[in-house]
């Protein structure tokens, strides 16, 4: 080998050197390079942290219903106590967007974090990070209508991209919804601003504005008034700026909530509010019975407000003026944090933590107003988020209106590859058809289960249900009456046992099959092909007519059958009586008359002679009058008596004494005149022999007696008694016994 050869090879040793160095020192350079773009990942995990705060808690409101209510369906596990916190001054916006060195981070960290913070772990590699940015979405004021759907009174204005939910007026219902679901699993942000009038609940201002992320479908629309749009949304996280304190109220309407109108507020019935005339709180749903005001249960997706989360307004707050509003989630550690700034500059902060079975959420923004009213917008400035693919279902009946409501699963997430199962629901009076050709929605449902095709809404399944069969009941009865001819009843009252026809209807075709069975039977169940189900005691036979069967009139000892109103008016028996499934209820009487209880036909008995006509009796004659009795005449006035005869001359006695001279006999009074007095009746007149009271004059008549020397001074005046007899023979005899006794005295006087 020659000098030239060697000395080539060595400058060729030479120049692979110097190529090894420089390729050395430019690896070092790209090593270098990687090192200082590090720390970014970790700037991302600090904004994660979040600040632990007690906010006030309202008194607990009245529920609706008692604990014991049964849940109608399982509910979602439930994450772990969510909490509510105040946020500490976020960076500005020049701040976030400064680079940050990778020797600054921990202090940085240090410097916003306060000593109260809680530093949730995310370690989330930073490609995971790039891939959910592929795909977001982004919405502002100029391509709103292209992401949300306006619904009831609610406008928009794409110069301002002010939502106009309700205008100042009564009655009014506003919403606008998001057309995709969010996928949860990602990130996203709401900014905008709030306007919830300037009237507050005591000036007549109502009722305020709602949020909600619900597993519904993204068409779905929450129950308005005391709900704020989100109760009766399907399993909801919601939450509301409530401006009018609401009383819990019971549902009026006995109806699925599915089946309720979202205007209907009345008819859903709603929970009671914390006792605060205007506040922000967070609002779920959950499904169960609930009892309406006629005391029946009905599955409602109902809303209560999370009483941890109450935080009060001022009243200044509803100024008419826009304030600062916005939704931040974290998709990794799944918390959703919601701000309001207050009148004052204050700002409100909620916090909670969304449960990981919410994969993909729809989103409604509502608002609505009643008896009070107020102006109510929401302006948007910016709304990032990641679109889930999803797909919706319904069900519904025969004319398209919901009957249910269901969420889908996604058993391998909401993303495009992944496939999606729906369920056929057990809805009570419906029994399922199909799935919807297009005759009843306008289009075509998706297969029950599938695979989702792309990002967003594929479509909607749609179960069509009809009525279950209609079943009317009619009961027929037949009922006998024994009277007599008074209406007085002669035998108890008949009853047949009656017949009960049900009239079953299809619900698609309108026909109609009839059967019947014997007795007062229940409404019956009825198969899937519209036909009664027998039972142990109860056999139906197809048929829209029957029969009672005959009836003998009972034997009433003593009367006899005159009449019977029956159809035949036979007078032994109530015929058989066909009816048919709307036949009134039968009723007949039969009459009876008195028979004559002896067997043998009595003859006539002999025609009485008439008695002869009774001889007047004599007329009694007026008994005479009553004579007068003899007036009694005045006693003769009495001569005087004979001039006494001197007595003879008396014998010389012996040895006679001078007789006393005799005094001369008083002259006897003249009797007085006689008064005509009738006699008293010999019962009452006194003997005249009587010896009397010289002071009591004597009564009857009055002469002059030798012993007395009184006159009389009065005489007693008796009228003669009817029938008395005149008695003068015993004055006569009166007088002569006077006359004797006085003759014989005055003999004795003389001698002596």
């Amino acid at each position: 080998m020659g000098v030239k050869t060697v000395m080539q090879r060595r400058n060729y040793r030479q120049l692979w050197l110097f190529s090894g160095v420089v390729l050395l020192g430019i690896s070092l350079q790209v090593v270098q390079a990687e090192g200082a773009v590090g720390p970014q990942a970790t700037t991302d995990q600090v904004t994660a942290m979040s600040v632990k705060h007690e906010s006030p808690v309202a008194d607990a409101p009245t529920t609706t219903e008692a604990p014991a209510t049964p849940q109608a369906t399982d509910e979602p596990a439930k994450t772990p106590e969510d909490q509510v916190v105040a946020e500490s001054p976020a960076p500005t916006e020049e701040a976030a967007k400064t680079p940050v060195q990778p020797a600054t981070v921990a202090q940085q960290a240090a410097t916003q974090v306060p000593t109260d913070v809680t530093v949730r772990k995310n370690v989330v590699p930073t490609v995971t990070k790039a891939v959910q940015k592929v795909g977001q979405s982004h919405v502002d004021a100029q391509n709103f209508t292209d992401y949300f759907a306006l619904n009831g009174d609610a406008t928009y204005d794409q110069q301002t991209g002010i939502v106009t939910l309700t205008p100042d007026k009564n009655d009014q219902v506003g919403n606008f919804s998001l057309k995709s679901k969010i996928d949860m699993n990602t990130s996203f942000s709401l900014e905008g601003q709030v306007n919830l009038g300037d009237k507050t609940s005591q000036q007549g201002g109502a009722d305020g504005i709602g949020f909600a992320f619900h597993n519904g479908n993204v068409s779905d629309v929450g129950n308005a008034g005391g709900n704020l749009g989100i109760g009766g949304l399907v399993d909801a996280l919601g939450f509301k700026l409530d401006t009018w304190h609401n009383d819990a109220a019971r549902p009026t309407a006995d109806l699925p909530g599915a089946q309720i109108a979202a205007s209907d507020s009345n008819g859903f019935g709603w929970s009671a509010d914390p006792d605060t005339p205007q506040f922000g709180a967070f609002v779920t749903t959950n499904k169960r019975l609930v009892q309406t005001e006629s005391r029946q249960f009905h599955d409602r997706w109902w809303a209560e407000t999370d009483q941890s989360t109450v935080q009060a307004l001022d009243a200044a707050d509803l100024d008419g003026k826009f304030h600062d509003f916005s939704v931040d989630y974290d998709g990794d550690s799944r918390e959703l944090t919601i701000r309001y700034t207050q009148a004052d500059g204050t700002p409100l902060v909620w916090r909670k933590t969304v449960p990981t079975t919410d994969e993909a959420l729809a989103m409604i923004v509502s608002a609505s107003t009643g008896g009070a009213k107020n102006l109510q917008q929401f302006k948007l400035t910016r709304f990032d988020y990641q679109q889930a693919a999803t797909v919706n279902v319904k069900y519904v009946d025969l004319q398209g209106q919901q009957i249910g409501q269901a969420a889908v699963t996604y058993p391998d997430g909401p993303t495009v590859g992944a496939t999606y199962a729906t369920t056929q629901l057990t809805i009570p009076h419906y029994q399922f058809v199909q799935l919807d050709t297009g005759t009843v929605t306008g289009q075509a449902s998706l297969p029950a289960t599938g695979e989702l095709t792309q990002p967003g809404d594929n479509g909607t399944v749609v179960y069509v249900y009809a009525p279950d069969y209609q079943v009317s009941r009619h009961v027929v009865h037949e009922t006998i009456h024994y009277v007599d001819e008074q209406g007085q009843p002669v035998a108890s009252t008949y009853q047949a046992q009656p017949i009960t026809f049900v009239t079953i209807t299809d619900p698609t075709t309108g026909d109609q099959r009839i059967y019947y069975t014997t007795g007062d039977a229940a409404q019956p169940t009825v198969t899937s092909t519209g036909e009664p189900v027998d039972t142990a005691t109860t056999k139906w036979t197809p048929g829209a007519a029957s029969q009672f069967a005959a009836r003998s009139h009972p034997t009433v000892p003593n009367y006899t059958v005159v009449a019977n109103d029956a159809p035949d008016g036979s007078l032994t028996a109530v015929s058989a009586q066909q009816v048919w499934s709307d036949n009134a209820d039968l009723v007949f009487t039969v009459v009876y008359r008195p028979t004559a209880t002896d067997p043998e036909k009595p003859t006539d008995p002999d025609k009485p002679v008439d008695p002869e006509r009774p001889v007047d009796p004599d007329k009694p004659v007026d008994p005479e009058r009553p004579v007068d009795p003899d007036k009694p005449t005045n006693p003769e006035k009495p001569t005087n008596p004979d001039q006494p005869v001197d007595p003879d001359q008396p014998v010389t006695p012996t040895d006679p004494s001078q007789p006393e001279t005799p005094t001369t006999p008083d002259q006897p009074d003249t009797p007085a005149e006689s008064v005509t007095t009738p006699e008293r009746p010999l019962g009452d007149r006194p003997s005249p022999f009587q010896t009397t009271d010289h002071h009591t004059p004597l009564r009857g008549a009055v002469v002059s007696g030798p012993f007395s020397t009184e006159t009389p001074t009065s005489t007693d005046t008796q009228l003669p008694q009817t029938g008395e007899q005149a008695t003068s023979w015993a004055q006569w005899l009166g007088a002569i016994c006077l006359l004797v006794l006085g003759g014989g005295g005055l003999r004795w006087w003389r001698r002596h």
